[in-house]
């Protein structure tokens, strides 16, 4: 709410001083070497809180360029090779000795050792995505050795290189900016402002019961609240920080490595960016104000968990972190902030426990609200939705609220029911059915529960007939009704014509609802490999001479089948 754009000049600062001072177990024998041959600059950092996950590694920048040399960061073997059309896109993996193992991902192709033993797999197994164990000695790795180029498959938003150093076999990602690698940081964190929880109708701050957001303001003495008086509080408060992290030459935004929260000088709470665990990055979704990143785009991290949030990367607390303020004193609050490099900015203030309070301002209630708990089973249910929120799934308590107007929008076959807020994120997924009206029983498998904005189906959910309803799973609350995707991909060749003078095949491949699922190739009756590129809705054959004999002419079939079991087919005959 209060960040400025961060001017350049600030951030642009010589390539001395310290490097990385934090140690982390194994980073003093185990030596990783960068996996770039250029100077690295990050364009997301270790731990970075995203909805629905922690990032589990480091993006390095490869100069806006796909095609760049990729090197093994330690001697090993490689250890597993993965393939898909999202996630990591073409991702390596490699055991190293000591017990880690360094992951790259967004590839655009492998080293030929790699690459050729990959593509045998697919070719025997018909599949482009592929996902494969590989037993150690199959394919020894030297440090430095050219691995891969670099790229921008899978999920990736722009070219660069996702890597990762994790602990095996626990396959946790640690924060490889503890290792060593050649980047460089002296520049302290900043801190832009701070928000106060009342966590109960009986919290008050600044005499009022609601969230309470303030600037701070730096100086030569580090970071402060404006004016010089005490914050008036009451009851149990929890804390939020809004903070980035620069680097040199870098006019990026960097997730923090620590921030702790001390009152009268007790290390009350602690968030540590140095591991996580995969089965918890979820968790993620409570280490922030959600609503807040939802609503506005701005990410307070909490310095107290609810209830329902056992993330790991809570190293320290009292009472969850949570402080109550209730003796009528005045409290020092010191909170501080570091980087991998250990630069590190606090912000100092002072609270007076005060009971005082303004009645008429209290935290909003749900009208008609149901109570639901974070850690029981909870059920929504009219004649014809049912939904099951179960134990675990919610971070703490909340007064569930949903509604229906009874409408049916075109195209659809039930009325959308409203699910609480979108606000409130969800942890596990839970059950949702609705019993579709009118809906013809030849339609009955291939019908979906459709996720809708602003009366708009936005996404598909696979479902489930089952009794005369449709039952899905969801991991977000929101808008809901039951729709059936009939249509099939649809195929539009981008050059077959003149393929003679090409080195691939390519097809433009889109869908109307549920999405594809596969898609499959053949060549004069024989299988190919297609691979599938869903960010740019492209397909494509790169020419084999290996596979497929040149200068004659072939025919060509392409099939693709959407979420729903919808099948497509395009034909043609070609030269090449």
């Amino acid at each position: 709410m209060f960040r400025k754009k961060i001017p350049v000049l600030f951030i642009i600062f010589a390539l001395t001083g310290s490097c990385w001072g934090q140690k982390y177990e194994g980073s003093d024998t185990l030596s990783f070497s960068s996996p770039l041959d250029f100077q690295l600059f990050l364009s997301d950092n270790f731990g970075e809180i995203r909805p629905n996950h922690f990032h589990s590694g480091i993006d390095l920048r490869t100069q806006g360029e796909t095609g760049k040399k990729v090197f093994a960061a330690c001697e090993g073997y490689v250890s597993r090779i993965k393939i898909a059309p999202d996630g990591y896109g073409r991702a390596l993996y490699i055991n190293h000795p000591g017990g880690y193992e360094t992951v790259y991902g967004h590839l655009t192709v492998f080293a030929d050792t790699i690459e050729n033993y990959i593509r045998q797999l697919q070719y025997a197994r018909h599949t482009f995505s592929i996902d494969v164990q590989l037993p150690e000695g199959l394919i020894p790795i030297k440090k430095g050795e050219l691995i891969a180029l670099s790229g921008n498959s899978g999920g990736s938003t722009g070219p660069h290189l996702h890597f990762e150093i994790r602990k095996t076999p626990e396959e946790h990602p640690v924060n490889p900016l503890l290792f060593h690698l050649p980047v460089k940081d002296t520049i302290a964190p900043l801190i832009f402002s701070l928000k106060f929880y009342p966590l109960n109708n009986k919290s008050f701050i600044k005499h009022q019961n609601k969230e309470f957001i303030t600037f701070v303001q730096k100086s030569t003495s580090g970071y402060s609240l404006p004016g010089k008086s005490a914050l008036p509080v009451w009851g149990k408060i929890g804390l939020g920080i809004e903070t980035l992290d620069c680097m040199n030459l870098s006019a990026g935004e960097y997730e923090i490595y620590s921030a702790e929260l001390r009152v009268d000088t007790v290390l009350v709470s602690r968030l540590l960016l140095n591991e996580l665990a995969f089965e918890k990055t979820r968790y993620a979704n409570s280490c922030i104000d959600y609503k807040d990143y939802y609503l506005n785009d701005e990410k307070f991290i909490k310095l107290y968990k609810e209830p329902g949030n056992i993330a790991d990367v809570y190293d320290t607390t009292i009472n969850r972190g949570v402080v109550n303020f209730c003796d009528g004193k005045i409290h020092k609050i010191q909170i501080t902030v570091k980087d991998a490099a250990q630069d590190s900015s606090t912000c100092t203030f002072l609270v007076r426990s005060t009971n005082k309070r303004n009645i008429s301002t209290h935290l909003p209630v749900e009208k008609n609200g149901i109570p639901f708990y974070w850690n029981k089973n909870n059920l929504a249910k009219t004649g014809d939705m049912i939904l099951n929120v179960p134990a675990f799934a919610l971070y703490d308590n909340i007064s569930f609220v949903y509604n229906s107007s009874g409408d049916i929008l075109p195209g659809l076959y039930s009325p959308t029911y409203n699910l609480h807020h979108p606000w409130v994120p969800l942890q596990r997924n839970c059950i949702l059915s609705i019993n579709p009206l009118n809906l013809p029983e030849r339609l009955r498998d291939k019908t979906c529960i459709v996720q809708l904005e602003k009366n708009k189906v936005v996404k598909a959910i696979a479902g489930q007939w089952d009794n005369n309803f449709v039952t899905a799973k969801i991991n977000e609350f929101g808008s809901y009704a039951v729709g059936v995707d009939t249509v099939a991909p649809i195929i539009t060749p981008v050059n077959i014509s003149g393929l003679a003078m090409e080195d691939t095949i390519k097809f433009r491949v889109t869908d109307n609802l549920s999405g594809i699922k596969q898609c499959n190739g053949f060549i004069d009756n024989n299988w190919v490999l297609f691979e599938y590129d869903p960010k740019n809705e492209l397909v494509y054959y790169v020419f084999d001479p290996k596979r497929l004999q040149k200068n004659k002419p072939h025919s060509l079939l392409l099939q693709v089948n959407d979420m729903n079991n919808n099948i497509s087919q395009y034909s043609a005959d070609f030269y090449w």
